[in-house]
């Protein structure tokens, strides 16, 4: 993804387990206990985990990670199975992108990577050639559209597999880039509903907020919003991490498992 870095990068430290615990309001679950199995997650049967441990998994082992790290490691503990899609709603310079295409060929392979974009899908496009191989990067379709018309592309579910969708919100980062270009709540809003309806059961929407801009915490509390009216339909589960004020915030909203 491509969003804004308007203020230093929040870091965890092991101390965040218990500190995030205490946010009962937005229900989120995290584990004192560290899971040694690091196997692959493609080799699992299931496609379906509770986040809370996958959040254990991810944190709890490392004292201090940056919490696009963190987010990284979500995905990558994610149980996957071949056939997954994947979403990319803010592209930006394609460094999310290319976890994402990566992820979509381990194992069977099999993935999609679906990519949007108002701006610098060109460059988006080489970069991802430059780091991909070959296969990888035929497995990713960029649109240069916003992201609230991912309806537009991908089919409905269930002939959607989506496995993972990410976004970080705000501008795209860079000397050079254009500032008052950055995402809008209006339009986010629009895209986590139309995301949350493409899941498959355990698939997840991983949502990084840069708050230091204009405009960022409103987006955040907006997103904020959406994911407890999601969680109260009884099909979901959300969970915010955050640190301090300023710090970006992450939001993970998971399709509940189907028992």
């Amino acid at each position: 993804g491509g969003a804004a870095r308007g203020q230093e990068e929040s870091r965890w430290d092991a101390s965040s387990v218990t500190e995030v615990e205490a946010d009962t309001r937005h229900r989120v679950r995290a584990l004192a206990a560290i899971q040694n199995d690091s196997s692959s997650s493609t080799s699992s049967s299931s496609s379906c985990a509770p986040l809370a441990d996958v959040f254990a998994a991810s944190v709890a082992e490392t004292s201090r990670v940056p919490i696009t790290r963190v987010a990284h490691e979500i995905w990558r503990r994610q149980r996957r199975e071949p056939g997954d899609d994947y979403v990319d709603l803010t592209v930006g310079h394609a460094k999310d992108t290319v976890v994402l295409a990566r992820m979509a060929n381990e194992g069977e392979g099999g993935g999609r990577v679906f990519g949007f974009d108002i701006q610098n899908i060109h460059q988006a496009s080489a970069n991802l050639k430059s780091e991909l191989s070959p296969s990888e990067y035929g497995s990713v379709e960029l649109h240069e559209m916003c992201h609230s018309l991912i309806q537009d592309v991908l089919p409905p579910a269930p002939e959607s597999r989506v496995a993972i969708v990410v976004g970080n919100l705000g501008y795209l980062p860079g000397a050079e880039s254009d500032k008052t270009v950055k995402t809008q709540p209006e339009t986010t809003i629009v895209a986590l509903r139309q995301a949350a309806a493409l899941l498959r059961p355990g698939g997840i929407i991983s949502l990084l907020c840069y708050v230091g801009h204009e405009g960022g915490a409103l987006e955040h509390q907006s997103v904020l919003k959406e994911a407890e009216r999601l969680q109260d339909s009884g099909s979901y589960s959300f969970y915010h991490f955050d640190r301090s004020p300023l710090c970006p915030k992450l939001v993970i909203v998971q399709k509940n498992c189907v028992n």
